[in-house]
């Protein structure tokens, strides 16, 4: 036993050195949760609040322009146009051939064209369309013409039937269509008793443009222009067709 005490005792100090070598170093200890009380769970991230709900932009509606009327309609609080219209026009067409030819003694000369003279005309005008840009015209007439001298005289007469299909456009109106010579004739008396002439009634083609004004204030028109006629005119005994084509002037009025 005396020769085992100085083990101990080595062993005793070595002990000893260790232990105060262990309480000497610092130490972390992890506290543990009492027993019966819960832990606190670890902290959430926090959560993020939800984006904000985008809206799209109130949509704007720019004013609608006015629908304008269709081609032919009449303006919008304008009273309707009458449909049927009375026309009446007079003018004057210069025959380029001559149908009687007259000599004065004091010198100078006169003539009466081949479908020449003064034209004095009534009718209707029938608009195809409200606005008025297409129109039916139909008219009847009377053309003369009067050559006269001191010891004479004579004339040339017809009754014109035309009708035209017309186009009006801004202060234009332009037309073409038929016309029918009635019971053209020359008739004369005291020294040119002897240039009756009977002549067949007649179809030719007549083109029209004429310059319109509007009446101020009031549903009409006046309007002046120049025409052309391609016609022919027959010697009722027969012969030669005559031609009497003409330029003329001519003036009107639609109501």
């Amino acid at each position: 036993m005396r020769h085992d005490l100085p083990i101990v005792a080595a062993v005793a100090r070595t002990t000893c050195a260790a232990l105060v070598l262990a309480l000497a170093a610092p130490h972390t200890f992890a506290q543990e949760p009492a027993a019966g009380t819960l832990a606190d769970p670890p902290l959430a991230p926090p959560l993020a609040s939800p984006p904000a709900p985008v809206f799209p932009p109130p949509a704007v509606t720019a004013p609608s322009a006015p629908v304008p009327p269709p081609s032919g309609a009449a303006p919008r609080g304008a009273e309707p146009r009458r449909r049927v219209r009375l026309v009446a026009s007079v003018g004057y067409d210069y025959g380029f051939e001559d149908l009687l030819t007259v000599s004065y003694e004091g010198g100078g000369s006169d003539r009466i064209g081949a479908n020449g003279g003064s034209a004095l005309s009534f009718g209707t005008a029938w608009l195809l369309v409200p606005s008025g840009e297409y129109e039916l015209r139909a008219t009847a007439g009377v053309k003369y013409d009067l050559v006269s001298g001191s010891n004479g005289r004579a004339y040339y007469s017809a009754f014109p039937l035309e009708l035209l299909a017309g186009w009006n456009v801004r202060r234009l109106r332009l037309s073409a269509g038929a016309s029918l010579a009635l019971a053209p004739r020359v008739r004369g008396s005291g020294f040119l008793a002897g240039a009756d002439l009977d002549l067949r009634s007649s179809l030719g083609v007549v083109g029209q443009a004429e310059v319109v004004f509007p009446f101020v204030g009031a549903d009409g028109s006046f309007s002046v222009g120049l025409r052309y006629l391609w016609q022919k005119l027959e010697i009722s005994t027969g012969g030669r067709a005559i031609d009497a084509s003409a330029l003329g002037v001519t003036a009107g009025v639609t109501l």
